[in-house]
């Protein structure tokens, strides 16, 4: 027979029958000695339920504050512009559930704590009883509900497909059947009267199907962490990366409310809320698991060529092609954004080239690239490595690769594995979350060209990129050292800036970096590691003793002309090629207005001449009634004295970033010239503006590859681009050439 329920003195859930004399007197009798506030009380019972608050606080903000993450679930909106099913989209009814997972572990959890009568009682008496009950009734459930009800809300919003709230409607209205008149319908069902003298019953004992209830908890959570581990970016895909930290939350608040809260405390121990955080600061001293380029084998002793002998070699090699423009590209940083829009541009432009039988990519001496741009321009070298016949089927496939989820992977790892090593003393390379996203590239660009020669083209050493390298632009990675700030340069050219580092050479009387054999994977990760998405990583020479930590080459400058500008004085020093030679196209991911292009076009300066309106100074937040704010616009953070340090520091790597592109516009005769140009995506007031991120949807990725079909005239920013679009097809497809190439 089961042991009866106990009932504690303390609040009014806890009090006798409303018609009992001890009530009454209660009533008439003043506060007891003891007893505490209400807003003591309510801190109290928020401080003992921290995970759950804790995890459903941080799930909405970054939910729907993020907008990487109001990206990701934007593409179920997708579905009303490509006309597709929503219902039979599975990863929708993984997010729903996802969605339910995280509601129901705030709830039970939260309700599961305020229920025990622990050993310790750290909450004390509330001297408003009904206040203390409907804390303790009603917390639970508003955490629960305030797990989905704000999602619901969110895709009711104009934009979502239709009926794409109907689903997380009906689960919050089901909810609160749940968790508000379950026991009212199971009594009527039953027949069966409650028992009004027991509204909110504490007890010793866990019950039994609250022990099954959690293990189901925490079986759910281990099928996530097993599908991330061994599923890898197949897995992490299918189930999302907004699944993925609602999964990941529930998780988080079953263990800690569990573990570290509710069983220290039934035996009499305090709470371990706190106990990760000093944990993690202990493991830390040990536990260093992101490192660049640790992955075994001999190191390679291979010779690079110099700037001076490898551009008089590849100049000699174009033959009678040697009066053709020379081509250097920069793309800046902005992961997939930069990615998909650098790597859209340069393959449409060899597509059109090789159409017309012209020449582009043979003329493109070398391309610099920071974070997202990285990948742009290897992604777009790739494409020239896999050869055959049909460079229009070859650039569709780069193009579908480049807007590939990569940001589900990385989460992936970043909140299961990873975050699981950060607690151990002992290393886990293994579980570096810089292995999914280098993985990810590596098979994703492997199973989109099986039979080519350069299906291995993202796990090649960048020193040993393959036999067909001298005929393949020059890939110059711009990384970050994170104690010095300096840049940081990955490429098989034996160059580096002045202020620079090399990555495969240490100073002089130095020991070896322990760098030859990292693969282009790893050197475009280097590029695009911005904390804390992607971690930082350690760099150790052959002895085996620390040398650096790499970060984001945006840390340094943003756009990659830096280093093109050092490469460009020193070409010019070879008098290899004439000066008017060198053409820079400078290629811009960032919503760009009027005011951001170094070289306005005549558009732009009739509006100069016009006068245009100045802009005022803003607030950082938008107001949903106010217009869209431009690019541009002088615009000041919320909480400006908290804000603005970080603001700022931010801001530099926008402004340094276009110091070095006016910088390399001097160097090639100023505007006036006409050799460097800028292909910088345009802002556009009705437009979906490309979010900052390892995911585009298919609605944003459509929207940035339509830019370059779209017409004059509609926007001023939209006419720049288009002006700067049209000269450099015109300078591609009008090169001069003794024998053009035969068309695909």
């Amino acid at each position: 027979m089961p042991e009866p329920t106990e009932i504690d003195e303390r609040g009014a859930a806890h009090e006798p029958p409303p018609d009992s004399p001890q009530t009454a007197r209660q009533r008439r009798a003043p506060s007891h000695a003891g007893q505490i506030t209400r807003f003591t009380f309510l801190r109290r019972t928020l401080l003992l339920n921290f995970y759950p608050v804790l995890t459903v606080a941080a799930g909405n903000v970054i939910l729907l504050g993020v907008p990487q993450a109001r990206e990701a679930l934007g593409a179920f909106r997708n579905f009303a512009e490509t006309r597709e099913s929503l219902w039979a989209n599975p990863g929708y009814w993984i997010f729903i559930a996802a969605l339910a997972y995280w509601s129901l572990t705030a709830w039970y959890c939260a309700r599961l704590l305020v229920a025990k009568r622990f050993a310790v009682d750290n909450i004390g008496r509330c001297e408003h009883h009904r206040f203390a009950a409907a804390v303790n009734t009603w917390l639970p459930r508003a955490l629960g509900l305030l797990s989905c009800v704000p999602i619901t809300v969110w895709f009711a919003l104009p934009g979502a497909p239709p009926g794409a709230w109907l689903a997380p409607a009906l689960y919050t209205g089901g909810f609160v059947l749940l968790v508000v008149l379950r026991r009212r319908l199971l009594n009527r069902w039953l027949r069966r009267q409650a028992l009004a003298s027991q509204p909110w019953a504490r007890t010793r004992r866990t019950p039994r199907v609250s022990v099954v209830a959690v293990l189901l908890m925490f079986g759910v959570s281990a099928l996530v962490l097993a599908a991330v581990c061994f599923g890898q970016e197949a897995a992490a895909r299918a189930l999302g990366a907004p699944a993925l930290l609602l999964f990941a939350f529930g998780s988080w608040t079953v263990f800690g409310s569990i573990v570290l809260v509710y069983l220290p405390k039934s035996a009499g121990w305090p709470s371990l809320a706190l106990l990760p955080l000093f944990a993690v600061l202990l493991a830390s001293i040990s536990n260093e698991n992101h490192l660049v380029a640790q992955n075994g084998g001999p190191p390679l002793h291979l010779r690079r060529p110099g700037l001076a002998e490898d551009f008089r070699a590849w100049q000699a090699a174009r033959g009678a092609h040697g009066a053709e423009p020379v081509y250097l590209v920069a793309a800046a940083g902005g992961a997939s954004r930069a990615a998909f829009w650098s790597g859209t541009l340069l393959l449409e432009l060899e597509r059109q080239a090789r159409s017309q039988g012209r020449r582009f990519a043979p003329n493109i001496y070398a391309m610099s690239g920071v974070s997202g741009g990285s990948l742009g321009l290897a992604a777009f070298a790739g494409s020239l490595a896999v050869g055959g016949a049909d460079y229009g089927a070859t650039a569709n496939q780069v193009a579908a690769f480049l807007g590939q989820d990569y940001l589900a992977p990385l989460v992936g790892y970043l909140l299961y594995p990873d975050l699981l090593a950060r607690f151990s003393p002992i290393p886990c390379p293994r579980c570096d979350r810089s292995l999914a996203l280098e993985g990810a590239w590596q098979r994703d660009w492997a199973q989109r060209f099986p039979d080519s020669p350069a299906r291995d083209w993202f796990a090649r050493p960048l020193l040993a990129p393959g036999p067909q390298s001298a005929a393949l632009p020059r890939l110059l990675l711009n990384a970050t050292s994170a104690s010095e700030g300096r840049r940081v340069v990955q490429s098989s050219l034996a160059f580096v800036p002045p202020q620079a580092y090399d990555l495969f050479a240490a100073g002089p009387g130095e020991p070896a970096l322990d760098t030859s054999r990292l693969t282009l994977a790893q050197a475009v990760h280097n590029s695009a590691r911005f904390p804390y998405i992607s971690p930082a990583a350690l760099v150790r020479r052959t002895d085996g003793q620390a040398w650096n930590y790499l970060v984001d080459g945006g840390y340094f400058e943003n756009s990659g002309a830096a280093t093109l500008n050092a490469m460009i004085s020193e070409i010019l020093k070879l008098g290899v090629v004439k000066p008017e030679q060198l053409v820079v196209l400078v290629i811009e991911n960032e919503p760009a207005s009027q005011s951001q292009w170094i070289c306005p076009t005549r558009a732009q300066m009739i509006d100069a001449v016009a006068g245009p309106a100045p802009r005022p100074l803003s607030v950082g937040l938008r107001m949903p009634w106010q217009p869209p704010r431009r690019p541009g616009d002088r615009a000041v953070p919320p909480v400006p004295e908290l804000s603005l340090p970080f603001f700022a520091l931010y801001q530099t790597r926008n402004a340094r970033a276009q110091a070095a592109e006016e910088e390399t516009t001097r160097l090639l005769g100023g505007c006036g010239g006409g050799r460097v140009i800028e292909l910088r995506y345009p802002w556009t007031a009705e437009g979906r503006q490309p979010p900052l991120s390892w995911f585009l949807n298919g609605g944003t990725t459509r929207a940035m590859a339509g830019m370059l079909q779209r017409r004059e005239s509609e926007a001023a920013e939209v006419d720049a681009f288009l002006v700067n679009w049209q000269r450099i097809r015109r300078t591609v497809l009008a090169a001069p050439g003794p024998a053009p190439l035969p068309a695909d």
